[in-house]
């Protein structure tokens, strides 16, 4: 079997891979007996397959495509006009590309993707029925070792979440590259340290720890593609929006599930929920110049006045602060340019309406297992020519010092 023949027999088996996993998102359930057995087979067969390919194809993980099926010629020799094989000019990653070659099951114009997210799985020791996408800066490029290094790096997708989450903007401890749950111990207590005299024995005391546990959440999330978007791979200012679209979308979970989590149906508990923060009440709904100082004093009041402290507000809140007067005489606003009490404040749409949180953004923890997931649903939007990216991420996220935090009763 030559090289033709072996890529449109792995093509076919992608298909039917597709297929079968286009039944159980269409009708929202997981795989039967026998259909799991037939993926099983079906992806054995399909890995067979690719490893030929692969040993044929040496230039497979750099994205290059192979214009001839011969072998090369010897130094010196002469290409007829007709025969010269064409230069393949190089191009950076396209997620568009990678979309296509997933309906279509062709991955002919894809290698380079295909081979990113081979190379991402077999870094991260698992499989996937879709593909890993590597969202960093580096997707323009044109060399995939740039796009995945040779020891996968997690900082780099850190990086993207800073630029995008409010709350990882603010400090957020972040842990990439977990392996199943982990637990973070806390001390309960400080140290206990006394003066000496002379000859004196030095102070016993028992540390006490605690624990806190992250353990893997998967946050799902879905973007419609219309077929003359699907058409546009050409188009890096098309791919860069999708792309953006996408990281904005896990940076909007962690936001909301941080804040406002209510630890239902698989969510995270926020800072709103958890128990130990440090309530403060406000007669009206919008805090006094003096009530904004309780939020201060508790944390003070708890030695968890550390770090860099910061508001976030729901929107309406903070405009409100912006009108609410200091005192009657000073002329001065409770909040103005963006800092209250010498705080730095913020907004966000995921508080509702009238809550207010103050406190250290270090002490919250974001953990990721594993990277961003695509699985291509061309089901859904079957009628159009569209198709629906769903997008799944294992991540959760706690706050190791509830103390560190007030918020408004």
């Amino acid at each position: 079997m030559n090289l033709q023949m072996l890529i449109q027999a792995r093509s076919a088996k992608q298909k039917e891979l597709q297929e079968l996993l286009n039944v159980g998102v269409k009708e929202q359930r997981d795989f039967t007996d026998d259909e799991e057995e037939k993926y099983t087979t079906l992806e054995k067969e399909f890995d067979t397959l690719d490893k030929q390919i692969k040993r044929i194809q040496s230039n497979d993980a750099r994205g290059l495509e192979l214009d001839t099926l011969s072998k090369p010629p010897l130094v010196g020799t002469q290409y007829p006009p007709q025969d010269k094989p064409k230069e393949t000019p190089q191009r950076g990653y396209s997620l568009l590309r990678a979309v296509n070659a997933m309906i279509t099951n062709d991955w002919s114009n894809a290698e380079l993707e295909r081979s990113i997210s081979i190379e991402m799985a077999e870094k991260l020791g698992r499989d996937t029925k879709g593909m890993f996408l590597p969202l960093s800066r580096a997707l323009s490029t044109t060399d995939a070792g740039a796009i995945l290094p040779k020891d996968y790096r997690g900082d780099m997708y850190v990086d993207i979440l800073r630029e995008e989450s409010l709350v990882a903007k603010l400090g957020a401890t972040i842990l990439p590259n977990l392996h199943g749950d982990v637990d973070i111990p806390k001390s309960l207590g400080g140290v206990r340290v006394k003066w000496l005299g002379e000859g004196d024995d030095g102070e016993e005391s028992e540390v006490q720890f605690d624990k806190i546990t992250l353990s893997p959440k998967t946050a799902s999330g879905a973007m419609a593609i219309t077929r003359r978007l699907l058409k546009q791979s050409q188009n890096p200012e098309i791919e860069k929006l999708i792309e953006d679209n996408l990281r904005k979308g896990i940076a909007e979970a962690i936001d909301e599930a941080i804040l406002s989590g209510d630890g239902t149906n698989n969510t995270p508990k926020g800072i709103l929920n958890i128990t130990g923060v440090n309530k403060i009440t406000v007669a009206g709904d919008t805090p006094t110049y003096k009530e904004i100082i309780n939020f201060e004093t508790a944390l003070a009041n708890k030695k968890a006045l550390r770090g860099t402290p910061q508001f976030i507000l729901n929107p309406t809140l903070n405009g409100n602060l912006k009108s609410e007067k200091v005192d009657a005489g000073s002329g001065r606003f409770i909040n103005e340019n963006n800092a209250i009490i010498g705080y730095s404040a913020l907004s966000s749409s995921f508080l509702a309406d009238g809550k207010l949180i103050f406190g250290n953004f270090n002490d919250v923890i974001i953990g990721f297992w594993d990277v961003l997931e695509l699985v291509v649903d061309t089901a859904t939007m079957a009628k159009s020519g569209g198709v629906v990216l769903r997008i799944f991420q294992d991540m959760d996220v706690t706050v190791r010092h509830p103390e560190s935090f007030a918020i408004k009763a």
